[in-house]
Protein backbone atom coordinates (compact mmCIF):
# COMPACT_ATOMS: atom_id res chain seq x y z
CA UNK A 1 0.00 0.00 0.00
CA UNK A 2 3.10 2.56 0.54
CA UNK A 3 3.35 2.60 -3.11
CA UNK A 4 -0.39 4.24 -3.63
CA UNK A 5 -0.59 8.12 -3.84
CA UNK A 6 -4.09 8.03 -2.67
CA UNK A 7 -2.66 6.79 1.07
CA UNK A 8 -0.40 9.90 1.37
CA UNK A 9 -3.42 12.10 0.09
CA UNK A 10 -5.92 10.78 2.16
CA UNK A 11 -2.92 10.69 5.43
CA UNK A 12 -2.26 14.78 4.95
CA UNK A 13 -6.18 15.01 4.89
CA UNK A 14 -6.63 13.11 8.15
CA UNK A 15 -3.81 14.78 9.93
CA UNK A 16 -5.17 18.25 9.00
CA UNK A 17 -8.95 17.34 10.30
CA UNK A 18 -7.83 15.61 13.19
CA UNK A 19 -5.77 18.54 14.44
CA UNK A 20 -8.62 21.00 13.46
CA UNK A 21 -11.05 18.42 15.76
CA UNK A 22 -11.59 18.70 19.04
CA UNK A 23 -10.49 15.42 20.92
CA UNK A 24 -10.66 14.12 24.23
CA UNK A 25 -7.26 14.10 25.84
CA UNK A 26 -7.01 9.73 25.46
CA UNK A 27 -7.78 10.03 21.60
CA UNK A 28 -6.01 13.26 20.87
CA UNK A 29 -2.69 11.38 22.59
CA UNK A 30 -3.14 8.38 20.10
CA UNK A 31 -3.88 10.21 17.00
CA UNK A 32 -0.96 12.20 17.11
CA UNK A 33 1.70 9.18 18.06
CA UNK A 34 -0.49 8.02 14.68
CA UNK A 35 -0.02 11.53 12.74
CA UNK A 36 3.86 11.59 14.18
CA UNK A 37 4.42 8.00 13.10
CA UNK A 38 2.93 8.11 10.03
CA UNK A 39 4.87 11.60 8.82
CA UNK A 40 8.21 10.04 10.07
CA UNK A 41 7.01 6.53 7.96
CA UNK A 42 6.04 8.85 5.32
CA UNK A 43 9.50 10.80 5.39
CA UNK A 44 11.68 7.78 5.55
CA UNK A 45 10.20 6.06 2.39
CA UNK A 46 10.54 9.15 0.27
CA UNK A 47 14.04 8.27 -1.22
CA UNK A 48 12.06 5.63 -2.97
CA UNK A 49 8.90 7.71 -4.69
CA UNK A 50 8.98 9.42 -8.14
CA UNK A 51 6.37 11.70 -9.61
CA UNK A 52 2.98 12.00 -8.16
CA UNK A 53 3.96 9.22 -5.07
CA UNK A 54 6.85 11.16 -4.41
CA UNK A 55 4.65 14.59 -4.65
CA UNK A 56 1.85 12.95 -2.67
CA UNK A 57 4.31 11.78 0.45
CA UNK A 58 6.23 15.66 0.43
CA UNK A 59 2.68 17.03 0.77
CA UNK A 60 2.36 14.62 3.92
CA UNK A 61 5.28 15.96 5.31
CA UNK A 62 5.17 19.86 4.33
CA UNK A 63 1.49 20.37 5.55
CA UNK A 64 2.22 18.62 8.72
CA UNK A 65 0.66 21.04 11.44
CA UNK A 66 3.03 21.91 14.69
CA UNK A 67 1.90 19.30 17.22
CA UNK A 68 2.69 16.33 14.86
CA UNK A 69 6.24 18.17 13.36
CA UNK A 70 7.31 18.64 17.21
CA UNK A 71 10.47 16.78 18.11
CA UNK A 72 11.26 15.18 14.68
CA UNK A 73 12.22 17.76 12.19
CA UNK A 74 15.20 16.41 10.92
CA UNK A 75 13.54 13.19 10.56
CA UNK A 76 11.32 15.28 7.87
CA UNK A 77 13.82 17.89 6.79
CA UNK A 78 15.28 15.11 3.78
CA UNK A 79 11.81 15.04 2.64
CA UNK A 80 11.50 19.20 2.19
CA UNK A 81 15.08 18.23 0.18
CA UNK A 82 13.00 16.19 -1.62
CA UNK A 83 9.90 18.81 -2.60
CA UNK A 84 12.65 21.22 -3.38
CA UNK A 85 14.01 18.72 -6.14
CA UNK A 86 10.66 17.72 -7.26
CA UNK A 87 9.84 21.45 -7.34
CA UNK A 88 12.59 22.49 -10.05
CA UNK A 89 10.40 20.87 -12.23
CA UNK A 90 6.76 21.07 -10.45
CA UNK A 91 6.42 25.01 -9.45
CA UNK A 92 3.30 23.93 -6.96
CA UNK A 93 5.68 22.15 -4.93
CA UNK A 94 8.57 24.33 -4.91
CA UNK A 95 6.06 26.86 -3.74
CA UNK A 96 5.11 24.44 -0.89
CA UNK A 97 8.36 23.56 0.05
CA UNK A 98 9.98 27.30 0.54
CA UNK A 99 6.43 28.22 2.99
CA UNK A 100 7.17 24.63 4.76
CA UNK A 101 10.72 26.06 5.33
CA UNK A 102 9.39 29.39 6.59
CA UNK A 103 6.57 28.09 8.30
CA UNK A 104 9.24 25.70 10.35
CA UNK A 105 11.41 28.59 11.11
CA UNK A 106 8.98 30.24 12.56
CA UNK A 107 6.44 27.78 14.71
CA UNK A 108 9.99 25.62 15.61
CA UNK A 109 12.89 28.21 15.62
CA UNK A 110 14.68 26.21 18.54
CA UNK A 111 14.00 22.85 17.16
CA UNK A 112 15.23 24.45 13.45
CA UNK A 113 18.07 25.53 14.84
CA UNK A 114 19.25 22.98 17.18
CA UNK A 115 18.46 20.62 14.90
CA UNK A 116 20.47 22.34 11.68
CA UNK A 117 17.51 21.52 9.83
CA UNK A 118 18.53 24.34 7.12
CA UNK A 119 22.08 23.45 6.46
CA UNK A 120 20.22 20.00 5.68
CA UNK A 121 18.30 21.85 3.15
CA UNK A 122 20.25 24.30 1.93
CA UNK A 123 22.46 22.62 -0.76
CA UNK A 124 18.66 21.58 -1.91
CA UNK A 125 17.63 25.12 -2.35
CA UNK A 126 20.98 26.42 -3.98
CA UNK A 127 20.57 23.57 -6.47
CA UNK A 128 16.53 24.78 -6.81
CA UNK A 129 18.08 28.34 -7.46
CA UNK A 130 20.38 27.29 -10.08
CA UNK A 131 17.91 25.59 -12.00
CA UNK A 132 15.59 28.13 -11.68
CA UNK A 133 17.74 30.49 -12.94
CA UNK A 134 18.85 28.18 -16.51
CA UNK A 135 15.34 27.27 -16.31
CA UNK A 136 16.28 23.92 -17.58
CA UNK A 137 16.97 21.34 -15.36
CA UNK A 138 18.88 18.91 -17.69
CA UNK A 139 21.26 22.04 -18.66
CA UNK A 140 22.09 22.16 -14.98
CA UNK A 141 22.97 18.84 -14.31
CA UNK A 142 24.87 18.67 -17.31
CA UNK A 143 26.95 21.29 -16.19
CA UNK A 144 27.12 19.74 -13.05
CA UNK A 145 29.04 16.92 -14.51
CA UNK A 146 30.96 18.46 -16.94
CA UNK A 147 32.68 20.32 -14.29
CA UNK A 148 32.81 17.00 -12.39
CA UNK A 149 34.49 15.81 -15.33
CA UNK A 150 36.97 18.51 -15.58
CA UNK A 151 38.03 18.03 -12.16
CA UNK A 152 38.64 14.31 -12.34
CA UNK A 153 40.62 15.07 -15.87
CA UNK A 154 42.83 18.08 -13.89
CA UNK A 155 43.60 15.78 -11.19
CA UNK A 156 44.99 12.98 -13.17
CA UNK A 157 47.03 15.19 -15.11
Amino acid sequence: FERCSSLYRLGALAIRAGTQCSLTPGDEDAFLRSARKFARDTAYRIGDFRDELLECACRVVLSAPLDVRTGQLAILAPALGAALRLGSAHRPTATRAFDAVVTWRDDSSDEFFAEDVLSKVLPEIGRYAVAARSRDVNVVIDKAQSAQARARARRAA
